[in-house]
């Protein structure tokens, strides 16, 4: 328990440790423990030992009371704990450049960083693991939050950090954000597999490369001049139940040959998606369709095999070549134009999986004919 514990920091003297690298330095050679950390302004780039956690005193952390200034060394393995602390640094708070397989995390912490990440640890590997929970950021410049290419695993849980675009968050292993607002851009790269749910918001761009793959359901894109997801994976995605609101002449782009699935996304400005991606639509369940903006209403995509297009009569004939439809479609059809010629139209043949034919009651029809395909339903 915390308030057993032997290693308190006071950096009024009044305990028996006055720094917090004194208290790590006894818990370590005592076997591990817990270092209580009291109100203050902690000046110290701290090499941290596992099993020896550091907690802020009860109830100052809201506050910013109890603050760690510097930069600090995580063991390579082993667990280490922050909790109940405002951590501040002009460069990154965690910080190694060798390869490593601890686990680090931080509990109800504040961040302000300058120029660098939470975590800079590039050679994390895949036995590795970053936590966080319950995090605010109180005004950090340039924080990527994550710097890891060598896959460990990362996930952050109801966490407000971030800031400035200079510094890129790198994803390179299983990621998991539930409720996380992130204010810099961030990379999915390698093999890295990614879920991103539970109304998480993202203020700059997310990239999506290599054998990368992601899962966003519920989430929230505010990049406003920016795009909000670039996609180059070679691996599938989807993007589920999510609002984008980007004035970008490309929301969503990319050079990608992985398939992007997106289903039930709304877009607050602009709707243009890269035509080089390779995306699907899954089905959407809803209940009416209401266009209650004037000028605004429904939009069908025309193409090769597409639900919606047009042909031209020839002889009071036309053959509509369309491997979408199927027995259960339901085919509309209208004159585009009105001239003498122009007959009653109706579908004259369906064939699943080929098309369908149409013929005019007129066999010196030659006009334009629009049709549209229309699933019927069974619930």
């Amino acid at each position: 328990m915390i308030s057993s514990t032997p290693f308190v920091v006071s950096g009024s003297g009044r305990e028996k440790y006055a720094t917090i690298q004194s208290a790590i330095d006894a818990a370590k050679n005592a076997g591990g423990g817990i270092v209580c950390v009291m109100s203050g302004i902690y000046p110290e780039n701290l090499i941290l030992s596992s099993n020896v956690d550091i907690c802020g005193a009860i109830g100052i952390a809201d506050t910013q009371t109890c603050i760690i200034k510097g930069q600090h060394l995580p063991p390579k393995t082993g667990t280490v704990t922050l909790k109940n602390v405002c951590l501040e640094s002009e460069a990154s708070v965690f910080s190694s450049q060798e390869e490593g397989e601890a686990e680090l995390h931080i509990i109800s912490c504040f961040i302000n960083i300058k120029d660098g990440y939470i975590f800079d640890l590039p050679n994390w590997s895949s036995k590795g693991k970053i936590v966080g929970f319950d995090l605010g950021d109180s005004g950090s410049i340039n924080n990527g939050v994550v710097n890891n290419c060598n896959g460990a695993s990362v996930r952050f849980i109801a966490a407000t950090f971030g800031g400035g675009r200079k510094n890129s968050m790198v994803l390179s292993g299983e990621t998991n954000f539930f409720t996380v607002e992130c204010k810099s851009p961030v990379l999915f790269k390698k093999r890295s597999k990614g879920l991103l749910a539970s109304g998480c918001t993202f203020w700059e761009t997310v990239t999506i490369d290599d054998q990368a793959s992601l899962k966003i359901i519920n989430a929230n894109f505010i990049t406003k001049k920016e795009t909000s997801i670039v996609y180059n994976s070679t691996e599938k995605s989807s993007l589920t139940e999510t609002s984008i609101d980007s004035e970008n002449t490309s929301v969503i782009r990319g050079n990608g040959k992985g398939e992007l699935k997106i289903s039930g996304v709304s877009f607050i400005d602009k709707i243009n998606i890269d035509k080089k991606l390779i995306k699907s639509s899954g089905d959407l369940v809803s209940g009416n369709f209401i266009s209650h903006e004037p000028g605004k209403g429904l939009h069908i995509a025309e193409g090769t095999n597409a639900k919606l297009g047009t042909i031209k009569l020839k002889d009071g004939k036309a053959i509509v070549q369309n491997t979408s439809i199927t027995s259960r479609s339901r085919v509309f059809l209208t004159h585009q134009c009105y001239s003498k010629s122009s007959g009653f139209i109706a579908v004259d043949a369906v064939k699943s999986g080929s098309g369908f034919r149409i013929r005019s009651s007129n066999s010196t029809d030659n006009g334009v004919v629009a049709w549209m395909i229309v699933e019927s339903y069974e619930s």
